[in-house]
């Protein structure tokens, strides 16, 4: 799930997530700031490897790290080109905690992801990029519901 979820598990909780991810058609931004021209191709990273700890009702750390990151068929290369992915470090502090089809939980999230991909091949902007949220969740018995309004 993309949104994050504004549900903190139970004290002591630890997670492990291991996926992957595409984007088709994302441009090259280094052939674009040099010759104005998008070159699009497909990007797979994975496995993004995110582990996460709940130390209290109302916190959640979390870090994520993407193993490797690929450019297939990049049209500025000519072929495929992959680099070490980017890490990021979170943090959730719980707001209003939500109860199943009664109310709706509510968290704030900050976040910054440490550069690591190489900027010299077109995967990685090379700066440290940071992110904070606003998220809001409800459940019910067969429903789970999540917003996010943030930057």
């Amino acid at each position: 799930m993309l949104t994050p979820s504004a549900f903190i598990e139970a004290p002591g909780h630890v997670g492990l997530d291991i996926l992957g991810m595409t984007i088709g058609k994302e441009p090259n931004f280094l052939s674009y700031s040099e010759s104005g021209r998008i070159h699009e191709r497909t990007r797979i990273d994975g496995p993004v490897v995110r582990l996460y700890y709940v130390p209290s009702e109302r916190a959640e750390f979390g870090v994520e790290f993407n193993a490797q990151t690929y450019a297939i068929k990049d049209p500025r290369y000519n072929k495929t080109i992959s680099d070490w992915g980017d890490a990021t470090l979170r943090a959730k502090l719980g707001l209003k905690k939500g109860e199943v089809g009664a109310a709706p939980a509510v968290a704030a999230q900050f976040e910054v992801t440490l550069p690591n991909t190489s900027y010299g091949n077109g995967l990685g902007p090379n700066t440290i990029r940071l992110a904070a949220a606003l998220l809001v969740g409800y459940k019910t018995e067969k429903l789970t519901l999540a917003g996010n309004a943030g930057l």
